[in-house]
């Protein structure tokens, strides 16, 4: 009954009762009997009316407190839910958190988690908490309609057992030995369709109630959105690593080329100038693969810090700059500095902080190897439009506009814009001799708040 409804049954009510009961009196207690013992009996009757309306009144606010009260317990439980499963994108995370809350929520004394294996077609066991681990242990892989996991799997719909005693569906008797005497199993829905399922064991008897049904079918709902969150990221992420690593290749091979080219003509002109007899020209030549060998050394140590340095769920991208700009400090002997508006930047995906970090490592490598720097700089800031990342330096700067577009690959300009149009940015460089270089990376924020999706 409505708040509403109930207002206007108080209010009429006990008008219509009056009403009716006066024309009562009138006609049969005035007339028939004495005035005491009519205005006693008007008493009695109103006592007795007053209480069956209480009674009715208050079974109506008990019914609906308990009704609010249930519905509150649920939203805070599916709040709590939410709240640990949102706080991590690991699939291994959010099922052990799941589990735990729903263990609590439903005052289970064990549980565990199934998914839905699409290659095998079988319900796989992930992760179990609670008592006794050990009798849960005889059997973690169910077919289709096999136990209580496989079952569900097939139908769809939950299953609960008031008595585990003689089901012949547990088919893993430790579990009975243990003493477990209850069983609640709930699927976990994604658009129609079973992506896994929750089994959840109580030593009582009978100690799952159709509400606490209802109330597991929901979080498992939930629970399938987050599963499936935590697998699409571990995809991107997948593909992200993968794209990293080509792109990586392509980087080495091209630079590999070239220093083995070099050192092919300096080693042959070496062993030519020896032939001769001419052992000065040849020192030189040597004295030169000493010095690419130097560079191609500082090269191989700053590719390491670079691929050590990215950001990682325990780690946030502006750490991992921190780290990376002091480090190349240390190891270029350039002065480095890295600025951030606010200390803070915008939450960025994965594959847009990969890029972005990658820039600036390629750019602080172009300052080390030709800009004859003292001191370098990063500063990040962001307006309502763009993230702006500049990357500076004082050093001897260089004729952009002298250039020509086949060598920007030796400079790793062109890694660079491959880069920032991976992103959806635009990266601007400005030099001019003994003036200095700027790198300028600006990516629209609706992007880098949301990653572009694949084309084609």
């Amino acid at each position: 009954m409505s708040l509403k409804i109930l207002k206007i049954v108080t209010i009429v009510g006990p008008a219509v009762f009056i009403a009716l009961f006066e024309l009562s009196r009138h006609i049969i207690f005035v007339e028939r009997q004495p005035m005491v013992i009519g205005n006693l009996l008007v008493f009695v009757a109103v006592i007795i009316g007053a209480f069956f309306f209480s009674r009715f009144i208050f079974g109506i606010i008990e019914r609906t407190q308990r009704e609010s009260l249930r519905r509150n317990q649920e939203l805070a439980a599916l709040n709590s839910v939410a709240l640990a499963v949102s706080e991590s994108l690991n699939l291994d995370v959010v099922l052990y958190r799941a589990l735990d809350k729903v263990l609590q929520v439903s005052g289970a004394e064990a549980g565990e988690m199934f998914l839905f294996d699409e290659e095998t077609q079988e319900m796989v066991r992930r992760v179990h908490a609670g008592l006794f681990p050990e009798a849960f242990q005889e059997k973690t892989r169910f077919r289709l309609g096999e136990g209580f996991a496989g079952g569900v799997a097939q139908s769809g719909e939950p299953i609960v057992l008031p008595d585990l005693a003689d089901d012949a569906r547990l088919l893993r008797g430790k579990v009975r030995e243990h003493g477990f005497r209850s069983l609640a199993c709930v699927p976990l829905k994604l658009k129609n369709a079973i992506i896994g399922a929750i089994n959840v064991f109580s030593l009582k008897p009978g100690r799952f109630a159709p509400d606490d049904i209802r109330l597991l079918a929901n979080i498992g709902n939930q629970i399938a959105v987050a599963i499936e969150n935590a697998r699409l990221h571990e995809k991107v992420q997948g593909m992200a690593a993968l794209e990293e690593r080509e792109r990586i290749a392509r980087e080495m091979h091209d630079s590999l080329a070239q220093v083995l080219g070099y050192v092919n003509t300096k080693t042959q002109a070496a062993r030519k100038f020896l032939t001769s007899g001419q052992k000065a020209k040849a020192k030189a030549q040597l004295m030169e693969l000493e010095n690419i060998a130097q560079e191609v050394y500082a090269d191989v140590r700053e590719a390491i810090l670079g691929l050590r340095s990215t950001a990682t769920p325990e780690r946030d991208m502006v750490s991992t700059l921190k780290e990376y700009v002091f480090r190349f400090s240390q190891m270029s002997g350039i002065k480095a500095e890295l600025e951030i508006e606010n200390g803070n930047l915008p939450s960025l995906p994965t594959a847009t902080e990969l890029q972005v970090i990658r820039i600036i490592q390629e750019a602080l490598t172009n300052v080390r190897k030709h800009a004859r720097a003292s001191h370098a700089w990063v500063r990040i800031s962001t307006d309502n439009e763009h993230l702006e990342i500049i990357i500076g330096d004082n050093g001897q700067g260089f004729n952009v506009s002298s250039i020509r577009r086949a060598d920007w690959p030796q400079f790793g300009l062109q890694t660079m814009k491959e880069r920032a149009e991976s992103v959806r940015g635009t990266l601007d460089i400005s030099s001019a001799p003994s003036k200095g270089t700027t790198v300028t990376l600006k990516i629209p924020l609706q992007i880098a708040e949301s990653p572009p999706e694949s084309e084609g």
